[in-house]
């Protein structure tokens, strides 16, 4: 089937579907989601199963699109306002989701005998216990962008969304060390994990400054007025950035935040910037890149993992609640940022897919692969349908949405 055809039957679907579930009053990220997973390869062979790898390039640049948005959410202003909370907050989210998963896995694992090899039960724990810390912001800033949420509330999920990748990289490599070291690997160590991951975050956040940096000159020396000349500045800037990072083999989500930190902060047109990124571009990025990862489910690897899936799911959201309260009530924030912004961190994707295809990629954790790869993804689909739901009724509840027009 043609490409563009494909391409003409997603986008048009994705808004048929947005539309109707904003109808009936749902957020219509969740109609790309479903669309998407009406449209998967296994299910109704409209779209070739291959198409989702032809549009990889598609997707993760608007992966990053939406990543540096992130950043560009996160003025100085506005973090001197948030302050040391921030901080608190995504290390105790993050670190109490992945100590209840681990142990809740292990033990579940253990008590009942999983067909996987007592050798491998603990590794494979810290590992899927690794990727519950992350946070994909990309859904609750659909959800946000659609409501005009607007408060301490939403800057506080986004504050803590951005934060989530940095400390999701350091929690996997060094669960990627210790478990490499429990399986043989005496190479890898606890300080080798932390010295990788504190590089690659240096690196990954220092191409994100220098491109910002380029971007904010050639926007000031070109004397750029018009809004036509922004976008293409926009994706052509974030392309290279991203490319680069990848090709130098670093997280190019990292300096894709890093980028949309400097436009937010050094730009003098950074409000000129934001509303040409959000008239033109946003919707029609959210809407392909949902539909599109809506179509990665694969049934016959989920359906055997769904007691894993479910305890993922519900360990790690009490994790990440938790988390939250705890940081909340010990840098005095309000009932509102304590009760209700665990409602924008439930959603995953993006980075913890990645992650999951690495592992399941890597030798040494063949035995285990397929049933981590499963539990991930099929708790993906979870968290990115119930998510919005969560993060739309969270934003309300706080009082910080206006009517969605």
């Amino acid at each position: 089937m043609d490409t563009l055809l494909i391409t003409g039957i997603i986008l048009l679907s994705g808004y048929v579907f947005g539309q109707v579930f904003h109808r009936i009053g749902l957020p219509r990220v969740t109609g790309y989601i479903v669309a998407g997973i009406v449209l998967n390869p296994r299910i109704f062979f409209i779209v070739p199963d291959v198409f989702p790898l032809h549009v990889r390039p598609i997707t993760d640049l608007c992966l990053a699109f939406i990543t540096m948005e992130v950043g560009t959410s996160l003025t100085m202003p506005k973090l001197q306002q948030l302050g040391r909370s921030i901080i608190s907050i995504a290390f105790a989210e993050s670190i109490m989701a992945f100590l209840l998963v681990g142990t809740v896995l292990y033990l579940f694992l253990y008590l009942t005998g999983f067909d996987m090899g007592a050798a491998y039960l603990l590794s494979f724990s810290v590992l899927v216990a690794s990727l519950a810390a992350p946070t994909d912001p990309t859904a609750t800033l659909a959800v946000m962008h659609e409501y005009k949420a607007r408060g301490k509330v939403t800057d506080t999920i986004m504050g803590v969304a951005a934060l989530d990748d940095a400390i999701c990289i350091i929690i996997y490599s060094v669960a990627i060390n210790m478990t490499s070291s429990m399986l043989g690997d005496t190479s890898a160590n606890l300080g080798t994990g932390l010295l990788t991951s504190l590089k690659e975050i240096i690196f990954s956040v220092g191409v994100g400054v220098v491109f910002g940096w380029i971007f904010n000159f050639l926007a000031y020396r070109l004397k750029i007025v018009s809004e036509g000349a922004y976008i293409i500045l926009i994706i052509g800037g974030l392309a290279f950035c991203f490319g680069t990072a990848r090709t130098l083999e670093i997280d190019g989500l990292l300096s894709a935040m890093a980028l949309g930190l400097m436009i937010a902060n050094f730009n003098p047109h950074r409000h000129i910037i934001k509303k040409v990124m959000q008239r033109y571009t946003e919707e029609l990025i959210f809407l392909f890149f949902f539909t599109v990862s809506g179509m990665y489910l694969e049934f016959s690897v989920v359906s055997g993992v769904l007691s894993l899936i479910l305890l993922f799911v519900v360990s790690r959201g009490v994790g990440k609640f938790a988390g939250v309260y705890v940081a909340s009530r010990l840098t005095h924030r309000s009932a509102n940022v304590r009760r209700f912004t665990i409602g924008g961190l439930i959603p995953q994707g993006g980075i913890v897919i990645g992650l999951a295809l690495a592992v399941h990629a890597t030798p040494e954790f063949e035995p285990f692969a397929k049933a981590l790869l499963g539990t991930i993804m099929g708790a993906t689909i979870i968290h990115e349908i119930v998510g919005p739901l969560l993060s739309r009724f969270s934003l309300r509840k706080a009082g910080e949405t206006r009517p969605a027009q």
